[in-house]
């Protein structure tokens, strides 16, 4: 269906459409007669012929059809489209033709009808809204659930974090970085010696507190290429790891660090 700004567009257009060429320019269905595609009509006298709203004054194919559809010959009335409970409520039209209060708002768009049109789309809007919610309550309660797998415990590491050193290099816009906030600021909270360096400290504000510049020095000495780059350090020995870490995984890590013989990365 078409969305409130959109309709209020297409009615100023027909509006100024109608005042030039009138009803019959607007392809008939304006004025209650549309073509029946399917025989579902009955004949009338005198149709409007459709030629006339063709651009360019191409014929139209079905040029000067004398057939509307089954139930435009009768009067319209905006209280039909009041109930969920009237086949009219539903109308939604059909063989591209556009709802009857569609055309009946275009074919006179004073405020009263654009009231009547958009209160109509909007009850629509309204009922289906509280028929999906009911439908999913209740798809919740028939549709078989998912067994819970259990969490898998995490394994008890012996991790000496007061004795961890770690340069972690950043950058706010890192997608990485922010999946790894809470884990580099719970192995601070453990003990561990946290220098937090940001590479865009020029363009943002940091993310942890405190934290240094991304400088020369640093580049020289790590050669950071990507973010988050974590530097650990244990009585000499040190490791090197670029991506996102959980706390689990970052311990795992500085575990396996106490193991290694010393080198420098």
């Amino acid at each position: 269906m078409l969305s409130t700004l959109a309709l209020l567009s297409n009615l100023v257009l027909a509006q100024g459409a109608y005042a030039q060429v009138g009803s019959q320019g607007l392809f008939g269905f304006f004025d209650g007669r549309d073509i029946d595609y399917w025989g579902e009509g009955r004949q009338v006298k005198d149709g409007l012929k459709l030629e006339a709203a063709m651009p360019h004054g191409d014929a139209a194919p079905y040029s000067g059809s004398t057939v509307v559809r089954a139930g435009d010959s009768q009067p319209f009335s905006w209280d039909a489209y009041q109930s969920p409970q009237s086949p009219e409520f539903w109308d939604d039209g059909g063989d591209w033709i556009p709802p009857r209060p569609f055309r009946e708002a275009v074919a006179a768009p004073n405020s009263e009808n654009i009231a009547k049109y958009l209160a109509w789309q909007g009850r629509k809007a309204e009922v289906l809204g509280t028929f999906q919610a009911a439908l999913n309550q209740r798809a919740a309660v028939l549709l078989p659930k998912e067994p819970q797998k259990p969490a898998a415990a995490a394994p008890v590491l012996d991790v000496p974090w007061s004795e961890v050193k770690i340069a972690y290099f950043y950058q706010t816009s890192c997608p990485h970085c922010l999946e790894s906030r809470e884990s580099i600021e719970a192995a601070r909270r453990l003990g561990a010696q946290v220098t937090f360096i940001q590479l865009d400290h020029q363009s943002s504000p940091p993310m942890h507190t405190p934290s240094v510049p991304y400088s020369k020095e640093w580049a020289e000495t790590f050669h950071v290429a990507a973010t988050p780059t974590w530097i650990l350090s244990w009585r000499g020995k040190t490791l090197k790891h670029t991506g996102a870490l959980n706390l689990s995984e970052l311990g795992q890590m500085t575990s396996h660090l106490t193991t290694l013989e010393n080198q420098h990365e």
